[in-house]
């Protein structure tokens, strides 16, 4: 049984999604993955507290009514969006009772 994605008609937004892992040894981050389509995207201001302590301004959510990298099991790397640069700081992917995701929100800083 799949839950539907009720809110695809906000999705609205053009995105481009580079997914990074590692670096290269220029230094230059390695891209595996970029994902390009419409999306749901808010900005709003939060402090969080990462597990080592430090805090976190996140600026930004981003939702995909989909799982953007299905093979990734940690989402790094920036967005794209209206001539912007965000680099993501963490991301949810919620699942169906099936065990499909059944969308990807990526928090932006």
């Amino acid at each position: 049984m799949r839950v539907p994605y009720i809110a695809r008609i906000w999705d609205t937004t053009p995105t481009v999604v580079h997914l990074t892992d590692g670096l290269s040894e220029d230094g230059v981050p390695n891209e595996i993955a970029t994902y390009t389509g419409k999306c749901n995207f808010s900005e709003k201001s939060k402090t969080i507290r990462q597990s080592n302590g430090t805090l976190i301004r996140l600026s930004a959510t981003l939702t995909i009514g989909a799982d953007i990298a299905p093979t990734l099991p940690i989402l790094t790397g920036s967005v794209d969006i209206g001539g912007r640069t965000w680099q993501i700081a963490g991301a949810d992917r919620p699942r169906n009772p099936d065990g499909t995701v059944h969308h990807t929100v990526l928090h932006l800083s």
